[in-house]
């Protein structure tokens, strides 16, 4: 078994960022970023959250319909519940306790992702990329919002460190797919992600009958079940938010008078802006390192043919662009 296996959660520590340097950056971040986003970050957050509590505030028609759920809504409402009890329910604090609430789960998140990428390669790497992680202007801009779409991004983060790699010995762990149960909960369109990865995750079991039994059922009926009670309890009657989303998201269209987009608009724009303008050459680069390092392999059989500061680029670009293309959709 190889030390990756045996101490992932260890390995290569001296190469990593101190975690008082990602916190420090992160809050750095929170104190610079004083502007709006997007509606959601508001509509789909704070205002739910003051209205359980605090028995007013406007639900747009997304909550009347019923196809978001309350399950991230109802970890802001335990904070403002409370602020209320403590009588510190003021209009600044209810607007900065989520915000820095949000950036502590984003630091966590900053974490498990150089973890992962010095688990999946080498400590230098990790090294590198979270330099680029913490220096992404998207990111910085974005870590500190009470965005659903950032919760996918950080919850996605530490899934996929708890995901049974190949090269990990995790094969009959289970912590990713509670979390990857809950992230598809709140964000239905993280299942575009997650189908392939679960699927990999099954057919490469000695038994993946016992593995979707075992082990995927469990814990899908049990995030269902806590979804449903916790949507129904805030809805005020039965809910099932997933299907609600599918019928009206999906199969009425209604998504589409949000506008669409062509089917590159994630190459073409989403990834691009999200990665940054100086971060997109190095992306090009390692991409086409990574189809050199291919051809080569298939021609003499090795991987020598291509540079270490190739890898590190490819592997850097390649992962972040996986992580931060989340925060461009909603």
């Amino acid at each position: 078994m190889s030390p990756a296996a045996t101490k992932p959660s260890t390995m290569g520590d001296k190469y990593l960022l101190p975690l008082w340097f990602i916190l420090a950056v992160r809050i750095l971040h929170l104190s610079l970023v004083r502007s709006w986003f997007v509606p959601d970050e508001y509509w789909q957050s704070l205002e739910v959250a003051h209205n359980i509590v605090f028995g007013y505030g406007y639900l747009t028609w997304e909550w009347v319909e019923g196809i978001r759920s309350y399950l991230y809504v109802s970890f802001i409402a335990a904070q403002y519940y409370l602020l209320h009890i403590l009588h510190l329910d003021y209009v600044q604090l209810l607007i900065f306790l989520p915000r820095l609430t949000q950036t502590l789960v984003s630091v966590l998140a900053d974490v498990y992702l150089i973890r992962w990428i010095c688990l999946m390669s080498s400590p230098p790497v990790a090294w590198l990329a979270s330099l680029v992680s913490l220096s992404s202007a998207c990111l910085a801009y974005c870590a500190s919002r009470t965005l659903i779409n950032t919760v996918e991004m950080n919850m996605t983060c530490v899934a996929l460190y708890y995901y049974p790699w190949p090269r990990v010995n995790r094969k009959h762990d289970t912590k990713y797919l509670w979390i990857v149960g809950f992230c598809c909960i709140l964000r239905p369109t993280s299942c575009i992600l997650w189908t392939p990865l679960c699927l990999y995750d099954v057919f490469r079991s000695q038994s993946p009958l016992i593995r979707i039994f075992y082990h995927f059922v469990p814990v899908g009926v049990s995030c269902l079940l806590c979804c449903v009670i916790v949507d129904s309890w805030f809805h005020g009657g039965f809910l099932f938010t997933p299907w609600n989303f599918l019928r009206l998201n999906i199969l009425s269209g209604v998504s589409g008078h949000y506008s669409t987009h062509p089917w590159h608009w994630y190459i073409t724009a989403g990834i691009p802006s999200v990665l940054g303008i100086l971060t997109v050459p190095f992306y090009v680069y390692g991409v086409n390192a990574m189809i050199r390092v291919v051809l080569v392999t298939r021609s003499s059989g090795f991987f020598s043919h291509c540079t270490p500061s190739c890898c590190c680029m490819s592997h850097c670009s390649c992962t972040l662009g996986l992580i931060q293309y989340q925060l461009v959709g909603c």
